[in-house]
């Protein structure tokens, strides 16, 4: 008779290490960002992992590293903990990005869907004013143009991008002295749709 020995299997399990607590969170926290030509935009990803190291590498847009792009446009600032990207002056072409995403090197958390962010819109906004001479704008606050007294001068605000169902004549129109306190338009200028007008420019109106 023979006695059947006792069969004994072993199983070798390789150590496969899982981030289980692995967490990152991406600001702004919505899937339809805006925002305002000329403007900053920053877009950050936070980590909350057990170890404290979320091992970020790189910012990409639209698969490409940003630090190959133009100096100066973009500038990133990362620390174990967070990683931002400040677009300086958020401008049309950046518009055309279809996804920003930043990648590190944790191991299954090569590119966190919690920091992928999608299109940014631009929101209709005052971009510029022309005036009633060719070719003449102002493109800034500090932005300034000159006129003899007496004569005419005509400022038309522009709005980028246009909105839809833009109605004109909801654009406000205030000045300022001081860039703080702001009130309604003296009787000597004329106000039509996103026009302002001064038939006659005296020394006051500086």
């Amino acid at each position: 008779m023979t006695h059947s020995q006792p069969l004994v299997i072993f199983f070798t399990v390789s150590s496969i290490i899982f981030n289980i607590h692995a967490q990152y969170i991406g600001k702004p926290q919505t899937n339809e960002i805006k925002a305002v030509l000329k403007h900053s935009v920053e877009l950050k990803c936070e980590y909350t992992g057990e170890d404290g190291n979320g091992q970020f590498i790189e910012w990409y847009k639209d698969g490409v590293a940003v630090s190959t792009e133009k100096a100066g446009h973009y500038a990133v600032t990362t620390t174990e903990k967070e990683s931002t990207l400040t677009i300086k002056i958020f401008v049309v072409n950046d518009t055309a990005v279809q996804f920003w995403q930043v990648k590190t090197n944790k191991p299954g958390y090569e590119e966190p869907s919690e920091c992928r962010f999608e299109k940014i819109s631009a929101i209709p906004s005052p971009q510029s004013i022309e005036t009633n001479r060719a070719n003449e704008k102002i493109e800034s606050r500090q932005g300034s143009i000159r006129r003899s007294e007496d004569k005419a001068v005509v400022l038309k605000c522009i709005i980028e991008p246009k909105p839809e169902n833009y109605d004109e004549n909801e654009i406000v129109w205030e000045y300022s002295k001081d860039e703080e306190s702001y009130s309604t338009l003296p009787l000597s200028v004329t106000k039509e749709g996103d026009k302002i007008s001064i038939e006659h420019v005296k020394k006051f109106h500086n």
